[in-house]
């Protein structure tokens, strides 16, 4: 194991999010865990784990992001990240080729145009949902429960396989 790992925590309203990168930035462990409103706990459990699994595990830094990351980032003493932010750095080093980044978080759903200019990432426009359940992942998690299908891994499979997908209205369709 090289022991020289980068943390970044994503602490978000439905789940909890940690990948340990490695210096030449490969994907060494990453945990998805959903917190029921407990993002503080989950941390801890993934934490421990963490601890009792790679117990030499050394840090060169950790990150945040997230609705719960600037507390976390207090409590670890270490840096917070926007997560609008933390959205276009990352594309532009992860995915240099992309320039339009729709990420439907659980409580707002943002919608990234990012430029490159001598190889710096600029945000261009961006966009988030209004005022609208609707446009959350936590409102999708919910219909997929009532459905009786997987949010992670039949939802999206299934709209894709839609004939005749709903027009969506600019209104809010939850009220």
């Amino acid at each position: 194991m090289d022991k020289g790992l980068f943390c970044g925590i994503d602490i978000g309203s439905v789940a909890v999010k940690l990948v340990l990168l490695t210096p030449e930035r490969e994907v060494f462990k990453s945990y998805y865990r959903r917190s029921h409103g407990q993002s503080t706990q989950t941390l801890q459990e993934i934490l421990n784990e963490l601890r009792s699994d790679y117990p030499d595990l050394e840090l060169h830094g950790i990150g945040t992001t997230g609705s719960g990351g600037r507390h976390v980032a207090q409590t670890l003493k270490c840096e917070f990240v926007n997560e609008i932010v933390a959205l276009a750095k990352a594309n532009g080093e992860l995915l240099p080729e992309v320039n339009t980044i729709i990420e439907m978080g659980g409580e707002d759903s943002k919608l990234l145009l990012v430029r490159r200019e001598q190889g710096a990432v600029s945000i261009e426009d961006f966009a988030m949902n209004a005022l609208c359940a609707a446009g959350t992942g936590s409102f999708l998690d919910q219909q997929a429960g009532r459905l009786g299908v997987s949010i992670e891994d039949e939802f999206g499979e299934l709209a894709l396989k839609s004939e005749r997908p709903p027009r969506i209205a600019g209104r809010c369709s939850v009220f």
